[in-house]
């Protein structure tokens, strides 16, 4: 029986490296090949520990020349020089790195982190017997230190999770007369939420007083960035601006149901995954056009080209009370969702891995 084993740097419940790597587990097995994944047991999250075996005790099992490793790269690890060393066959997965400098200010030592892993990405040059991206943005750079022939396959997900029941209290809380502005992921400076922050100033003060905007995600490891968040909007006068920190699934999906639209204003995203969760839930995504955005959302959506903040405000109001510009705008959002189905990344593995 053939082997294709994966490799993590860590794995957390609701990370999208650590749902791609499962989805990966279960097309490999659903097509009778042995496939297991490790992760280094303090970065594994207790309830995934079934699932993703322990690096330390249990690399030694794939190190032979027979056995293929696919190794998700998105940080520096311990782990890089064990898939540098293996004979097995190599293949390298790139889903990214924030670049350092949105860091430098709020956390010099995740910075540096951050810089050791796009320096220790650029040593791996060499190394995969297959380089790949989840995005064609992520393969440019990848291209840019000197990777060669560098394949895309794409970041599906299986939304069965997002049909779990979402939660009637968070509807009840937010499902009122207010237009409600979302923005999900990680509090972090990459995401420019002090810029979502500007736009909704425009449209709660100018527009739309019954509006209010809520930050799903995180904030853990960036409390200096967040205190600035929250002091910004206390000094704009701002009152329902509301930081949700890490919620259960049940509340995510909670807050997407009850959304009004999605504002995104990152400047750096591999992918986003939120964005493709949030045309799931038929909300309009309006989102600066940066990085990995505007390949994420296709032709969809409304894409953001310059930050004037209150002609964004305007053009929300537009959109949001024209009819048949909205639902034009959703229509072609569930059309895009379907490309990010796991039927595609079945297809797209077993075309690199010669399946």
């Amino acid at each position: 029986m053939k082997e294709i084993h994966q490799l993590l740097a860590g794995a957390s419940v609701g990370d999208a490296i650590t749902n791609y790597a499962l989805e990966i587990k279960d097309i490999l097995t659903s097509l009778d090949i042995q496939s297991k994944i490790f992760a280094p047991f303090h970065h594994t999250s207790p309830e995934l520990r079934d699932e993703i075996l322990p690096a330390s005790e249990n690399l030694s099992l794939i190190n032979n020349k027979d056995a293929t490793l696919i190794y998700h790269f998105s940080i520096g690890s311990g782990l890089t020089k064990y898939f540098i060393d293996t004979p097995a066959r190599k293949i390298l997965c790139y889903h990214n790195i924030t670049p350092e400098k949105y860091l430098q200010s709020i956390s010099s030592k995740r910075a540096n982190t951050l810089r050791e892993g796009r320096e220790e990405l650029k040593k791996l040059k060499s190394v995969p017997d297959i380089s790949l991206a989840v995005s064609s943005f992520n393969a440019s750079e990848m291209e840019n230190f000197g990777f060669q022939n560098v394949g895309v396959i794409p970041l599906t997900i299986n939304t069965s999770y997002l049909k779990t029941e979402p939660s009637r209290s968070i509807i009840r809380k937010t499902s009122d007369s207010f237009t409600n502005i979302l923005f999900v992921g990680r509090v972090s400076p990459n995401k420019k939420l002090e810029d979502v922050i500007k736009v909704f100033y425009y449209y709660n003060k100018t527009i739309n007083p019954s509006s209010r905007l809520i930050f799903v995600g995180s904030y853990v490891g960036m409390e200096k960035y967040y205190t600035y968040l929250k002091s910004l909007a206390s000094e704009m006068g701002l009152q329902n601006v509301i930081f949700t920190g890490h919620v259960s699934l049940e509340d995510l999906l909670g807050y997407y149901s009850s959304s009004s639209l999605f504002l995104c204003m990152s400047e750096h995203e591999g992918v986003c995954i939120p964005l493709i969760e949030c045309m799931f839930f038929k909300k309009p995504v309006f989102a600066l056009a940066r990085a990995a955005v505007p390949e994420t959302l296709g032709n969809t959506g409304v894409l953001i080209k310059n930050k004037n903040f209150r002609e964004i405000a305007e053009l929300i109001d537009i959109v949001m009370n024209d009819s048949n510009l909205l639902n034009g705008i959703v229509e072609s959002q569930n059309k895009r969702v379907k490309d990010f189905h796991q039927d595609i990344l079945k297809e797209k593995l077993k075309a690199v891995l010669g399946l």
